[in-house]
């Protein structure tokens, strides 16, 4: 019972397959019917076409109508190699280029029939559910935080009322709701803190615990994500794990505390403190021009997290406390809504914002307790206090001045990107035959595969696949599928880069703000956004001359460029101590080509441009786990000249590959 295609080579005459998504049994006539092969064929058709959801590479340039006539012809994949010279020229060569792949994606679709498993007992096989929860650790570990929250639902669900009075206070909640119920001081059941709402007359007595305490937690609720635009409408706080509080200051049609009067004694009182947050970095941006000054002393937990586990897909002050506290917190929708119904914070009441302000104050309090001690053990101690928290400031800085452009620039190349995208439109109207909206991909597919008859071996819902990497497949042999890639890249660079910059410049300042964003990429690097400054095209010429369009401010002002010189492979002579590489750096060779003299047993002097080009891809790509497959691609040659020159590198440099060898067996320990 399989809506899986590969399921397919099983079906013979004492055994069908029953598609659930289609309400349709599969028996070898049907397998025929929908794939020009029989069952015992469809291993082979599989090896021809390949299948990307599976990572099966089959033989590029062979799609379906192409493996189901070789098939038809020669019957198996073996019989089509012993007789290559008898297939058709358009199809011969693209088999001996891929014959490698061909037998690799042979092995990897056959189902394995003859596995040593012993079959359990019936009653083994049968579903027990108070045994889930034993399944919650492995879910965690490895963050599979959707079938968890399902589990931890189910086991909520299934719970039996702990005595009459909650039996009662449920009996109109529905369980799958159960999960959804929020703590609220109000709603008679107990929260893990108190929420107290500021007003005029308790202002003085906050200020007073304020002057005691050592460490505040810090909070702020505002009109819009972007620090810069938005609009402060309270600060919560809290002090101590059972209390936190909301300063309501910008609410609609309520009458809030005084901001400026208020926001002077805050900030005075907080002088001194160590303030903790999530995301802090907003935080203090939304207050700065109300006169906040950066503290001394912070702590965020959002880095905390990030640090401590920079794999982490998911760093929200949310999923912190559901993971750490073991806490659900409010959803903000519950208060603003979501889609068109959508409300700003300002228009949410002070006393339903109370609770979901103080909450995020308390949190943060909490998860700070959790993370000092961990980070005191942790090797990444001294990156987290002396690195990633003295770095938030420097990003505001940096946030705050932004970048300028030339718009004269932009304009001319703009202008020059739409002849060249006319040219390119024109050019593939006319081998079409017809106009047609060259941005559909249903309307490109049906030109390509279906009119044009070109081979395709990638399809998805909607139909055949017109990605990138299926027309990179066939511009080697199309000129068409080539026009198409150029029109895309032309389209896009016009659009995300030249027409869209300008508008992004703010009016009040004439620079683009950027936001840049440390606790994203898990390899500790920075990431921008909004707009991404990182991904300005550089490989190409147009590319280039829009670089060209970030200028200095003015003709007093340059642009300095500071780059650490090759520092993954730095730091990979350091971790791995392998000589050859060690010695390479203290003499200042270019790395490159020494590699490339390394691993093809010449001088440096002779390595030429090409083999330099090919050591560099190979020192970084081995870096990131590249195998032969992509380095075969990336240098467009064939896997067994990749898996050859890889083979020669681990040769001459044997401690980079038992270095690599214990990072990846280290990493699968733990």
């Amino acid at each position: 019972v399989t809506s899986d295609k590969d399921y397919c080579q099983l079906v013979d005459e004492t055994a069908v397959m029953y598609d659930p998504m289609k309400d349709r049994i599969m028996d070898a006539g049907a397998v025929y019917e929908k794939y020009g092969v029989h069952p015992q064929q469809f291993v082979d058709y599989l090896a021809l076409v390949g299948d990307s959801s599976d990572n099966i590479p089959g033989v590029r340039g062979i799609g379906p109508v192409a493996a189901t006539k070789l098939l038809q012809e020669f019957e198996s994949l073996a019989s089509i190699y012993k007789q290559l010279e008898d297939v058709e020229l358009k199809y011969r060569k693209k088999l001996e280029e891929n014959k490698e792949n061909a037998f690799l994606s042979q092995h990897l679709a056959r189902i394995v029939r003859d596995a040593d498993l012993p079959m359990p007992a019936s009653g083994e096989l049968s579903f027990d559910a108070s045994r889930l929860k034993e399944a919650l650790p492995l879910l965690k570990r490895y963050e599979i935080t959707s079938l968890q929250r399902k589990i931890e639902a189910r086991i909520e669900a299934d719970k039996p009322a702990e005595s009459l009075q909650e039996e009662q206070a449920d009996i109109f909640v529905v369980p799958a709701a159960k999960e959804e119920e929020k703590a609220r001081p109000d709603s008679g059941s107990t929260a893990p803190f108190e929420a107290v709402k500021i007003d005029r007359n308790t202002m003085s007595s906050l200020l007073q615990e304020l002057a005691a305490a050592k460490v505040v937690s810090l909070d702020t609720e505002t009109d819009s994500l972007d620090a810069r635009q938005a609009k402060l409408v309270g600060i919560s706080l809290c002090l101590q794990p059972q209390k936190a509080y909301y300063l309501p200051l910008g609410h609609q049609m309520e009458d809030n505390l005084p901001p400026e009067k208020t926001l002077s004694e805050l900030f005075k009182a907080l002088q001194g403190k160590e303030i903790i947050g999530h995301n802090l970095k907003y935080d203090f941006m939304v207050l700065r021009p109300y006169g906040f000054e950066v503290p001394k002393k912070f702590f965020d937990t959002m880095i905390a997290a990030y640090i401590l586990d920079a794999g982490s897909f998911n760093l929200s002050l949310d999923e912190c406390a559901r993971k750490e506290l073991d806490y659900k917190m409010m959803p903000i929708q519950e208060l603003i809504g979501k889609g068109k119904k959508q409300i700003s914070f300002d228009l949410v009441s002070q006393d339903d914002a109370c609770f979901y302000a103080a909450e995020d104050a308390w949190a943060a309090f909490q998860l700070r307790e959790i993370y000092v001690p961990r980070l005191a053990k942790s090797p990444a101690r001294d990156v987290f206090y002396r690195m990633d928290l003295p770095l938030l400031p420097v990003l505001m800085k940096m946030e705050d001045n932004g970048v300028s452009i030339d718009e004269k620039i932009l304009s001319d190349i703009s202008h020059n990107l739409n002849i060249q995208i006319k040219s390119l439109s024109d050019d593939l109207y006319k081998a079409a035959g017809y106009e047609f909206n060259l941005n559909s991909t249903q309307q490109l597919a049906k030109l390509l595969f279906e009119e044009l008859g070109l081979p395709s071996k990638k399809k998805t819902k909607s139909g055949y696949s017109t990605d990138n990497s299926v027309l990179e497949a066939l511009s080697e042999e199309y000129e068409i599928a080539q026009k198409i890639i150029d029109y895309r890249q032309m389209v896009k660079l016009e659009s995300t880069y030249v027409s869209a910059l300008p508008k992004l410049v703010n009016p009040h300042t004439g620079r683009i703000h950027s936001s840049f964003n440390q606790c994203v990429a898990s390899t500790g690097r920075l990431s921008s956004t909004n707009p991404n400054l990182q991904n300005i095209p550089i490989r190409t010429k147009i590319g280039r001359e829009i670089r060209k369009a970030f200028v200095a401010a003015d003709d007093s002002r340059v642009i300095l460029a500071a780059d650490y010189s090759q520092i993954e492979l730095r730091l990979l002579a350091l971790m791995s101590g392998d000589k050859v590489l060690i010695q390479a750096f203290k003499d200042n060779v270019d790395i490159h080509r020494q590699t490339a003299a390394q691993i093809n047993s010449i001088s440096i002097g002779q390595v030429s441009d090409e083999q330099r080009r090919a050591a560099k891809t190979i020192n970084f790509g081995l870096l990131y786990g590249m195998g032969a497959r992509k380095l075969a691609r990336d240098l467009s040659i064939s896997q067994t000249e990749a898996k050859t020159m890889i083979e020669s590198y681990f040769a001459q440099f044997p401690s980079i590959r038992d270095y690599r060898a214990n990072c990846i067996a280290q990493a699968q320990a733990e």
